[in-house]
């Protein structure tokens, strides 16, 4: 994968990308990144990278995160998720309503949503 990896690292160096404005948190890093480079580089490069889903949830959760929906398609995820958000709500998309979805979104960014 290394290959391809460089073909999308060449294919975005043509792109503007500005730092995030969500929290977004590298999923082979567990990290959060800030800046455009960094951004950059782990969009182009995690398909060669290993992904360290445990971590990377850990993380989110140890700075606030308390809802996790997860897209389709299947539930795996959300299950390995159970182990980490002791509290919290947890939902897979499959089979959820999107207003849902939204209602869940809203209440976990709260009033000024």
């Amino acid at each position: 994968l290394e290959q391809p990896a460089r073909q999308l690292a060449e294919a975005f160096a043509d792109v503007s990308l500005r730092a995030p404005q969500v929290r977004y948190l590298s999923s082979s890093s567990a990290r959060p990144i800030f800046d455009s480079e960094h951004l950059r580089d782990d969009l182009a490069c995690n398909m060669c990278r290993v992904v360290d889903w445990h971590a990377t949830l850990r993380t989110a959760y140890e700075r606030g995160v308390r809802l996790h929906i997860e897209l389709p398609p299947g539930q795996v995820l959300t299950g390995l998720a159970r182990r980490v958000f002791e509290q919290g709500t947890l939902v897979a998309f499959d089979g959820a309503r999107l207003d849902t979805l939204d209602a869940l979104l809203r209440q976990a960014q709260g009033p000024d949503y």
